[in-house]
């Protein structure tokens, strides 16, 4: 009788992996048919929670990374963008005028980078 229910449960298992030769099922009993198909219906079913669950705990934790470093990106290309502006203005115009100018841009900028 356990080797009959191993058997049995082994055999689900190869269909849920993608062999599905459901020829067993037919020399069963009906009541052991109706208990093959309803463990085979369950065990797909918690198989798919389970996944699920998997990748939803996968993207939860990718948002949280990229939230918890989005502001420290943020302004690390903000401060791109004003040095390639000053750049820009330094090609413009002659750096005796730049200097007339140095209540638009400040003395210097700190750039930190997270240590990953």
């Amino acid at each position: 009788m356990l080797h009959k229910v191993a058997s049995r449960v082994f055999h689900i298992m190869r269909m849920s992996i993608g062999d599905f030769n459901f020829d067993a099922s037919t020399y069963l009993p009906p009541y052991q048919n109706y208990l093959y198909w309803m463990v085979y219906f369950l065990s797909t079913f918690l198989t798919c929670i389970i996944f699920m669950n998997f990748i939803i705990a996968e993207v939860g934790a990718s948002y949280n990374k990229v939230k918890d470093t989005l502001h420290v990106k943020l302004l690390q290309e903000r401060g791109l963008m004003i040095n390639e502006s000053e750049d820009i203005m330094r090609q413009r115009f002659a750096d005796e005028k730049i200097m007339e100018w140095k209540h638009l841009f400040p003395r210097y900028i700190i750039a930190r980078e997270l240590d990953e």
